[in-house]
């Protein structure tokens, strides 16, 4: 299991540096110039399935916070999230299977108001936890094989999922420039 994961994030990797991304019907492309920041953290085996730069054309009645997405070793994610947690202002969590469906109230990404000065209204959220069914779904598409595939392969590796988020609305993603931003500082942290 453990080299199939590291072959499918070099698989990711190389996808991403080649534009060839598979984005949901009615979700927009990650701008472009995050695609080299995208494979290296697929190149350090954080497989990556969802992210969100800023977006600088959505309007006043639009916020967004960058977030990435993805399923890392167990070994790996819990000494990952501690850094990023104590070395920086960004947020990383671990998120969980739980039994059966409950609320969850999420962190909101995306949120939208009908007017200026209007109230926030949450559009776009990361789950802090998922059923069963959906976590195991996300983790298949993730590694492109069934979990009975995976039980069967007597996995020593455990995989878990990781969310990386930037609390602060409307800040860019990366800064070339400067080095600076969530993208970036995933990358240092790994």
């Amino acid at each position: 299991m453990e080299e199939y994961f590291a072959n499918r994030c070099r698989e990711m990797a190389e996808r991403i540096r080649r534009g060839y991304l598979i984005e949901p019907p009615g979700k927009m492309m990650l701008d472009k110039k995050y695609h080299g920041l995208l494979a290296k953290m697929n190149d350090r085996y954080f497989l990556t399935f969802d992210s969100q730069s800023e977006n600088d054309n959505l309007g006043p009645g639009v916020a967004q916070r960058p977030y990435v997405y993805g399923v890392m070793t167990h070994e790996h994610a819990f000494d990952f999230v501690s850094r990023l947690n104590t070395s920086s202002d960004y947020i990383a969590i671990v998120i969980h299977p739980v039994q059966k469906s409950m609320a969850d109230p999420g962190i909101d990404v995306t949120k939208t108001r009908d007017r200026i000065g209007g109230p926030w209204s949450p559009f776009t959220s990361i789950p802090l936890y998922t059923d069963q069914k959906t976590y195991h779904a996300e983790m298949e598409d993730a590694l492109g094989m069934d979990m009975r595939t995976l039980i069967n392969m007597n996995n020593p590796v455990k995989l878990v999922k990781v969310c990386c988020i930037d609390p602060t609305w409307g800040r860019k993603a990366g800064n070339r420039l400067t080095k600076s931003g969530l993208f970036y500082e995933v990358i240092r942290q790994m």
